[in-house]
């Protein structure tokens, strides 16, 4: 059983490894919007104003994807209010942040 559990450990490790290094690599050789990422990055934005309701039919990623995005980054933010409420009179309340669903390019 040891021996199973030392060896699962060893393929997430290989796992993570090859996937943050394909992500360093594919931002090295191709840091620029490729392909369809245009379109995707237009309906994010609109997911993260909360406008459900637009659509772009060029996209063939289910809407799905995108609501657990707005999900994701809103508990994001749920969680970083009650960060910086710890810290709330205490003089560091003086980033401008935009949140983590920033529509700002």
């Amino acid at each position: 059983l040891r021996r199973k559990m030392t060896k699962e450990k060893g393929v997430v490790a290989a796992y993570i490894i090859l996937t943050v290094l394909s992500c360093v690599l594919t931002y090295i050789f191709v840091p620029y919007p490729y392909m369809d990422e245009i379109f995707h990055v237009k309906q994010t934005k609109q997911y993260c104003l909360s406008n459900f309701y637009e659509w772009d039919p060029k996209i063939t990623t289910l809407p799905g994807l995108y609501l657990v995005g707005w999900i994701y980054a809103h508990l994001l933010h749920i969680v970083s209010l009650f960060r910086h409420s710890s810290h709330l009179g205490k003089g560091d309340d003086d980033d401008d942040d935009d949140g983590f669903c920033s529509t700002n390019s």
